[in-house]
């Protein structure tokens, strides 16, 4: 995935392992697509349906920015797991508590 908020190019099989990938590490509790209300929404629907709070961190993605067609998604894990998460290419804009 793309850390500047660059649409990522569903064709690629890198992107299915990544996802992959993702299922299979221990303390990876959700995987969500992100859609037309954007990565804010979506992490913030998942605080809430999980009852966490959220605290984001500065970041050059526009969360409020549609992602259109599933072009990233939004991984809820564990603390432990932030480390393997970010070795698949992700990024890490909060965490919930």
């Amino acid at each position: 995935m793309d850390p500047t908020g660059a649409e990522v190019d569903l064709e690629c099989p890198g992107f299915y392992k990544n996802i992959a990938r993702l299922l299979q590490t221990p303390g990876v509790r959700k995987i969500v697509p992100v859609g037309s209300k954007g990565v804010g929404y979506e992490i913030r629907n998942l605080a809430d349906l999980h009852r966490l709070d959220v605290e984001f961190h500065e970041t050059k993605i526009d969360l409020c920015k549609s992602a259109g067609p599933v072009s990233c998604i939004v991984v809820l894990c564990a603390e432990s797991a932030v480390v393997d998460v970010l070795g698949v290419g992700g990024v890490v804009v909060g965490y919930m508590n």
